[in-house]
Formats: C-alpha cells, structure tokens, sequence
C-alpha cells in the first residue's frame, strides 16, 4: 500500500468516475484502474462496483475512506515535518568545558550567538579533559577550551589562540602576599601552604609550571585538590594561596592576582574540529576573538605577545 494507491481510490471515490480521476490526478486512466487493482489485491476486497454505465462504492469500499485519509493524513504531515528547511531545525554546537572557571566564559559568547542564530542550541559538556579531547576527535563536541603550546597544537584538532595567559600567584586579601607588586619563584617558598590542581583536572600546560613551582615546597605543604573550584574555596578561606593562568575577564573580585616574575606565558584558546566549520561554529570562533580582544584592550593587555 502507497500513497499514490490511496490518493487514487479518494479520487475516484469522490468522483466514482476512472476518467475524471485520472484528469484530476494528471495520469492516465489505466493507471488510476492499476492502483485501484492493485490496493484491492492487497487488501483482498473489491472497493468499486464497476458497470459499463456507473461506478460505485462497495460497502468495504465506504469503510475503507476513513482509513485511507488518516494514512494519507499522517503520510503528508511526516513528509512536512522532515523535508523543512535546516533554518527551522534546532541547530546544536557542543562545547566541552573541563571546569566551571571555563564555564564562566561562555555566557557573553552564547548570549550573542543566540541573538544571530535563532535555533542555535549550546551542548554544554562539563567533563575531565582526556575524556573531552576524544569528544573533539570523534566530534561528538565542536570545541571546547584548551591551553597548548607550539609542540601541542594541531595534533588532533585546530587551534586558535585567543589570549597569552601570565601564570599569577592567586590569594585571600588577608594572606601576606596579597598587599605585594610583585613575587619571584623562589618567594613562592614562603607562603605557607600551597594549593595545586590534579593532573586529572588540569591542563598538562599549565601542569608542568605548576609542577615546576611546587617541586621545592615541602610536601607538607602541598595541597592537591579536584578543580580549581575547591582551590578558590581554599584561598577564600585565607588557608592556602595557589597560581593560575590569568585571563581578566575571570577574576574573582574577592581575590588577589600577584604577578611571578621570570615565568612564561601560556597560549590559552579554542581547539575544534578539524573539519570543515559550520557557518554557525565560524561565528563563534568570531566573537570568542573579538571578545578576548576587548577584554585585553581594558585590561591593558598587548593583543599579540
């Protein structure tokens, strides 16, 4: 059964005329005779009386009509539903993000996107970064935030760097460095306890520093924590200090940001799919950059290091 055999048997039904069903239905009249032939065989009853003067129903044939248009009546909203224009389908971007200091960036950037993009939807994906960057590659996400060096970048992924990030030492106002200009790496030594990131949660750029400054700290004074986020919890609380890439626009007002000297920047940015980019993955590579740029002009920040 097709729909071309029940748009045959409506026709003739309401005209219970072969030859002006076929007109109406722009086929020729042993065609309609062939659908209608056939919609009987399979439904192994007769649905038209057939005289050399007249055509009619047959009592199956009358029960058959409301079948026929609810089957052509769904058949015709399936067809609508799928055949409409990409522009009125959800259109999904996955973005990975491995802490909600990573997260705190996004808003401005999916405000804007949403305003340009009208069935724009985030997939926001909150996970550790080993996991995430096999996302990317299998594209199960289309970008997510990454720190990388020149060795690193490009391997898996595309890469666009979006600011260079000076590694800060981050307190509590109360604690002792906080009222300082400036630290070396060696002062680092003598602000008591030190909270670091695991490397399950880090970023293994930003985990090599981090390796680098703690290696002389007694091991009593090493804290390792799942996240920046329970780092912060710790400064806030005045019990440890920590060091972390600095970006302006995710400060917390409530702490401190004490540059290190003698350390390097690291390059923080985008990674994507290495596909070819969608119109709606393009714009957000756009207004990411333009973004950052803002932020690095108020910050007082050079644009290119």
């Amino acid at each position: 059964m097709n729909t071309i055999q029940l748009e045959c048997f409506l026709m003739v039904a309401d005209c219970l005329n072969f030859t002006k069903a076929a007109e109406s239905l722009k086929i020729t009249q042993p065609a309609v005779s062939h659908q209608i032939r056939a919609l009987e065989d399979e439904l192994g009853v007769k649905l038209f009386i057939r005289t050399n003067k007249r055509v009619s129903l047959t009592k199956e044939g009358m029960q058959f009509i409301g079948d026929a248009l609810s089957i052509l009546k769904i058949a015709n909203a399936s067809k609508f539903r799928l055949s409409k224009k990409l522009s009125s389908q959800p259109i999904p971007l996955g973005i990975g993000c491995h802490s909600t200091w990573e997260l705190s960036l996004l808003p401005p950037l999916i405000e804007q996107l949403s305003q340009e993009f009208a069935q724009f939807i985030p997939v926001l994906k909150l996970i550790p970064l080993p996991v995430m960057e096999n996302l990317l590659e299998d594209e199960s996400i289309q970008v997510m935030f990454s720190f990388r060096t020149e060795q690193e970048q490009g391997r898996h992924a595309k890469y666009m760097e979006l600011i260079h990030c000076p590694i800060v030492c981050v307190c509590a106002p109360g604690h002792p460095f906080a009222k300082r200009k400036s630290l070396t790496q060696e002062e680092l030594h003598t602000g008591g306890k030190f909270a670091l990131c695991s490397p399950r949660q880090c970023d293994p750029s930003f985990f090599r520093v981090q390796s680098k400054l703690s290696s002389d700290h007694a091991a009593t004074e090493l804290i390792f924590e799942e996240g920046y986020e329970v780092i912060q919890a710790l400064i806030k609380a005045n019990f440890a200090f920590t060091v972390w890439p600095d970006i302006p626009i995710s400060r917390d007002p409530a702490l401190c940001y004490i540059p290190i000297s003698g350390l390097p920047s690291l390059s923080f940015g985008i990674s994507y799919a290495s596909g070819e980019a969608s119109p709606l993955l393009k714009r957000f590579l756009e207004i990411a950059k333009r973004h950052f740029d803002i932020d690095k002009k108020k910050s007082g920040r050079p644009l290119s290091v």
